[in-house]
């Protein structure tokens, strides 16, 4: 899936789920919030509303690595049909601030 897809889906997915995905805005705001979602221009993307609703959008669940451990320090959605996603999040990422990236295993 493309990225850009990715986060249209991931916009609609929380716009037509607000009650599941409830992010403290009301009405208009709501709707803003998800249209820079799927404007791809990142500010408003990285959260955990984001990769929940990502999980159900996918069907597979996601873990979430620090950059200092080994094991996942969170596991977000409960679908074993396919192996977990995998993320790594960064509290610090050069001038980013907070980013995720995707995690490769190395021993395959």
């Amino acid at each position: 899936m493309h990225t850009s897809h990715c986060f249209d889906v991931i916009s609609a997915y929380v716009f037509y789920c607000a009650v599941l995905y409830y992010v403290g805005l009301e009405g208009d705001e709501f709707e803003q919030y998800c249209n820079k979602v799927a404007s791809y221009d990142g500010a408003e993307w990285g959260g955990q509303v984001e990769i929940q609703a990502l999980c159900a959008c996918l069907q597979r669940s996601i873990w979430i690595y620090s950059a200092d451990t080994h094991a996942p320090i969170l596991k977000m959605g409960s679908f074993d049909e396919c192996p977990p996603l995998r993320i790594s999040y960064h509290r610090q990422y050069y001038a980013l601030g907070e980013h995720y990236n995707s995690v490769t295993d190395t021993l395959t």
